[in-house]
């Protein structure tokens, strides 16, 4: 059976992030945002002027479970770097969990179960049928394979 390989680098998230945020949000004084890819987890990286001041924030988010198959695997992350960037990422999280009972967050960790995501019964299904044969962060790339269950 076929395979779907994905894979993405941390010069197309970047650019990504980039784009979203120029046209779609006016944050003053966030000089910088980037992300890096590494092996045990996804290093957040930003430069802010505030009240004439200026800083370098930094946050990981580390890998603790990767899921096997999106029919109920689960992803953990843990969170750690500047304290106030933990919190605001705790956050974000915090309302997706409001929406989606798939997603938890709690002192500094995210989980998302696969088992609870409800999009509709037809994608439920397909999601259901597919298998990770490998999720990977190396080498500033995030890989993933999927394959069909048979």
């Amino acid at each position: 059976m076929g395979k779907l390989k994905i894979s993405i680098d941390e010069e197309f998230i970047n650019s990504l992030m980039d784009k979203m945020i120029e046209e779609n949000t006016q944050i003053q004084g966030l000089k910088n945002l980037n992300v890096q890819l590494r092996e045990n987890g996804i290093k957040f990286q930003m430069e802010v002027r505030l009240l004439g001041r200026e800083s370098k924030l930094e946050s990981l988010i580390k890998i603790l479970e990767r899921p096997q198959d999106l029919e109920d695997g689960k992803l953990i992350l843990a969170l750690s770097g500047d304290e106030g960037v933990r919190k605001i990422l705790e956050g974000v999280f915090y309302i997706l969990s409001e929406y989606s009972e798939a997603i938890y967050s709690k002192d500094y960790e995210i989980s998302v179960d696969f088992k609870k995501i409800k999009i509709n019964p037809i994608l439920d299904s397909l999601l259901r049928s597919i298998k990770i044969s490998q999720f990977i962060l190396k080498d500033g790339k995030f890989e993933i394979d999927l394959e069909l269950r048979k």
